[in-house]
């Protein structure tokens, strides 16, 4: 079967997820991914912090590992030699640390003029910001995403996944793949410059078209997609879990009066003021006489759109068989038996992804890849004994 991708050669070097998930989303579709560690990052990871790294990266299914100390000019020297070969290179490390080290894109372009050089980091490789440090909440902070989030008459809260980690993610693999296209007409690669904070920005596109046309800002609670209204909430049922009701339609909405036994709601979708407050304890009463799976079963069985869902706890997504069977996929792990992914989201008819390999141990082809490189037995262990490789 052919791969999208098979031809493209990867040499990754972030440690951080989002570089991960980066390169995860090429060698799905059968770009060759090597992810190259320094020695002693094994014991580092088992060791965690706020979280275990102990077990591979599920991210790292498809590629190799292995480990090369970049530090030592002897370990510079074999990455230069993977890099003539390379395509494409990704790092997450913080603005400057890949120039220190003699392995920036100006000190590489030379090498390999036709190399994608994918740059990830919090806050881009120019501009005030550019050496701050940050995760995930701090970021979203700044593209204004945490304080948007939450009820009007509460606090901010922190979104329930790492949002900007896994943006960039995405934004890198379409950088990646936008200046290989771009290759293929000028012969040259290019640098891609992937900001965290740049990729929460983005997606503010409408918004901002909104508040640069004169319009007020948006602010927590207060649009409809953002619990405004009736119409777009969450609501408890009888057994104390939830479910959520997307109706801003007015067909929607419709529906949703209708088979609530509340028709003289209708033309009151929009309503503010005390008509809107009786709509809410309304329908927070009514939602409380059936429990959440009981009001999806009926919603769907009228026959009419109702836009609805249970809110599932995380645990109950994966147990869903029309998730799970569009988004998880079972291969065989050669030392844990049958093994669980989750799948990419998009699928291609004619070039599908595939799953051929488990993440890989740290280190677990060294010796493979720099007998690729030519280096005999003899020279492996000499890397070894002087650390520049695990």
């Amino acid at each position: 079967m052919t791969k999208a991708l098979e031809s493209i050669k990867v040499i990754h070097l972030s440690r951080t997820g989002p570089g991960h998930y980066c390169a995860m989303q090429l060698s799905d579709y059968g770009a060759d991914v090597l992810n190259i560690e320094q020695p002693g990052y094994a014991a580092q990871r088992a060791s965690g912090s706020a979280v275990s790294f102990a077990r591979p990266r599920a991210s790292n299914r498809n590629h190799r590992s292995m480990t090369l100390n970049l530090r030592e000019p002897e370990g510079k020297g074999v990455f230069l030699k993977l890099i003539k070969g390379a395509d494409v290179l990704i790092e997450g490390f913080r603005p400057g640390v890949t120039q220190r080290l003699g392995i920036g894109y100006d000190a590489l372009e030379k090498i390999n003029p036709r190399l994608v050089y994918c740059a990830l980091s919090g806050y881009g490789q120019e501009g005030a910001y550019k050496g701050y440090v940050g995760h995930d909440i701090n970021y979203m902070s700044y593209a204004g995403i945490v304080d948007l989030t939450g009820h009007a008459d509460g606090p901010p809260i922190i979104p329930g996944m790492n949002m900007a980690d896994m943006a960039a993610s995405v934004h890198g693999a379409l950088g990646i793949l936008t200046a290989i296209i771009a290759r293929e007409k000028t012969g040259q690669g290019q640098f891609v410059d992937i900001s965290y904070l740049d990729g929460m920005v983005a997606w503010h596109v409408n918004v901002a078209d909104g508040l640069f046309h004169g319009d007020p800002p948006p602010t927590r609670g207060g649009r409809a997609i953002t619990g405004a209204q009736p119409c777009y909430n969450v609501y408890e049922a009888k057994d104390g879990k939830w479910l959520s009701l997307g109706c801003n339609e007015p067909w929607f909405w419709q529906n949703l009066c209708k088979a609530l036994g509340r028709e003289d709601y209708i033309p009151y979708q929009s309503a503010e003021g005390e008509k809107k407050d009786e709509i809410f304890r309304e329908l927070r009463k009514i939602f409380k006489t059936r429990t959440r799976d009981e009001w999806i079963s009926y919603f769907h069985s009228t026959g009419t759109d109702i836009a609805c869902a249970p809110v599932y706890s995380f645990g109950e997504v994966f147990a869903d068989p029309n998730i799970t069977e569009r988004m998880v996929v079972e291969v065989e792990h050669p030392g844990a038996g049958k093994a669980r992914y989750v799948a990419p989201p998009f699928k291609l008819s004619k070039t599908p992804f595939r799953i051929e390999t488990p993440p890989p141990c740290i280190g677990q082809h060294t010796d493979e890849v720099l007998k690729g490189l030519g280096y005999d037995s003899t020279a492996i262990q000499s890397l070894r004994e002087k650390g520049i490789i695990e």
